[in-house]
């Protein structure tokens, strides 16, 4: 079954209070709300698109597939199929040591330009 993953998405960037932010990114209060709470069985190309820019994210970061019990899983699909628990950025970094914050930062300096 292919879905929406927009939980993992908030948690990786951070996003707190995904109704709120979605609202102050100009998104309706009926699909802000549907987007927090991951309540979308359908989303227009233009909203898609929209997310995908506020997110720095690509439409298959949008979405998870979770085979069916006995599915053949070695199709296409399977990149979309995510077995660990979300990643959170913000949880991530806290963890990291000051040393460690540094050696990221440059890291980042060197692939960001």
């Amino acid at each position: 079954m292919l879905r929406y993953d927009f939980k993992s998405i908030f948690k990786a960037r951070g996003i707190e209070k995904p109704y709120s932010w979605l609202l102050k990114r100009g998104f309706k209060r009926h699909m802000a709300y549907s987007i927090a709470n991951n309540r979308v069985n359908t989303l227009k190309l233009s909203l898609a698109e929209k997310l995908c820019k506020h997110f720095g994210c690509t439409p298959n970061d949008l979405l998870v597939w979770i085979p069916e019990k006995d599915e053949d899983t070695n199709i296409p699909l399977k990149k979309l199929h995510r077995k660990h628990a979300p990643f959170s950025s913000k949880e991530s970094l806290d963890q990291l040591s000051l040393e460690e914050m540094k050696q990221l930062e440059a890291l980042l300096k060197e692939h960001l330009g």
